[in-house]
């Protein structure tokens, strides 16, 4: 159920998005749609819109889970056309990222699992 490759790809993708989302606390904020949200396993994927300086762009939120029911909870939360914050470098809009604490309790309440 849960092997040592799958444990190890966990752990990397945690700690790489925490580091990320660390790292864009002060970026500037964007109101952001989600287009697509699907779960896959133990992976939830959605991919978001928004719009800087009257520009759009698109970006990618990945997140892993020790649940399958954990990652399929979280996309769902995150429907197609549901309102998120997404932030965004501000000399170079392109780079976003959708971090989960600035979703409000939504985005936090299936850390750990």
């Amino acid at each position: 159920m849960f092997g040592i490759g799958w444990f190890l790809t966990y752990f990397l993708s945690t700690v790489i998005r925490r580091i990320k989302e660390r790292r864009s606390s002060g970026w500037p904020m964007s109101r952001g749609t989600v287009y697509t949200s699907t779960s896959k396993g133990r992976t939830a994927e959605l991919v978001y819109t928004y719009i800087v300086n009257g520009e759009h762009y698109a970006g990618e939120h990945t997140r892993s889970f020790w649940f399958a029911d954990s990652a399929s909870t979280y996309a769902e939360l995150f429907a197609p056309n549901a309102i998120v914050t997404v932030r965004y470098r501000a000399e170079q809009a392109l780079m976003s990222i959708m971090r989960s604490q600035d979703q409000g309790k939504r985005g936090t309440q299936l850390d750990g699992l």
